[in-house]
């Protein structure tokens, strides 16, 4: 097994591991948050164009992601090659967003079917009673299904999380650049955990398990489009 399957592996089992580990106490500190919100950041997190409302939190990494594709499809029509980003770079930024976001959020959403927050806290509930739920909030296989009820994962933090693929780009031939990266985008994804769980929308767990799958779904397509590599910026958009 190489170096690269090996980081795979280990970014995946961190996120199962603080992710269950979190599970254990994370109740009393949601319904802390919910209770007591910090109501214009919780709404500018919340809020997203994309959804027909003001600019949001989740709205930086989803709009590379789009302008990314537009420019992959117009250049591979064009077959205009080695102008500034190069197309497998660009192929990158939109197929790690549109493979997180979408698939893999929304089809977890719909396979572990957990209740959000605000589903339970609406709930005259003590901080106590809470933490004896050591997976709060999970429904019965019968429940409702969808984004509007289910809580995991989150897709706002996996919104911020996908940014870490400019990370990547950057590595290793700027790597202070890189690792800042790496960590203005960590700290912005644990705003928006903070924010959502202000808003009763999800679990703390929630936003720590979109932020690995974003992160394990990144390193998956670097390893498989070579990115970092010398030839990233030589290559032929019409082999894409």
């Amino acid at each position: 097994m190489n170096i690269g399957r090996w980081r795979s592996l280990g970014i995946f089992m961190v996120g199962v591991i603080l992710s269950l580990g979190v599970m254990q106490f994370e109740a009393p500190v949601v319904l802390e948050l919910f209770r007591n919100p910090n109501i214009p950041f919780r709404n500018f997190m919340a809020n997203s164009y994309f959804e027909g409302r003001p600019f949001g939190g989740s709205d930086i990494g989803v709009t590379i992601a789009v302008v990314a594709f537009l420019a992959w499809i117009y250049r591979r029509k064009q077959g205009v090659n080695n102008n500034g980003i190069s197309q497998t770079s660009l192929k990158f930024l939109w197929l790690t967003a549109l493979c997180t976001a979408l698939l893999a959020v929304h089809s977890l959403k719909w396979i572990i079917s957990r209740a959000r927050p605000k589903m339970i806290l609406s709930i005259d509930m003590t901080p106590e009673s809470l933490s004896l739920m050591t997976w709060p909030g999970f429904m019965s296989w019968d429940g409702p299904r969808g984004v509007d009820y289910n809580s995991f994962p989150s897709g706002h933090t996996a919104s911020c999380a996908i940014m870490i693929a400019y990370a990547y780009l950057m590595w290793p031939k700027h790597r202070g650049a890189a690792s800042l990266v790496f960590a203005v985008v960590t700290v912005y994804s644990g705003a928006m955990a903070t924010a959502r769980s202000m808003s009763g929308m999800h679990w703390i767990s929630d936003s720590i398990a979109s932020y690995f799958l974003a992160w394990l779904i990144v390193d998956i397509f670097a390893k498989r489009l070579n990115i970092s590599s010398p030839s990233v910026s030589e290559d032929n958009p019409l082999k894409l």
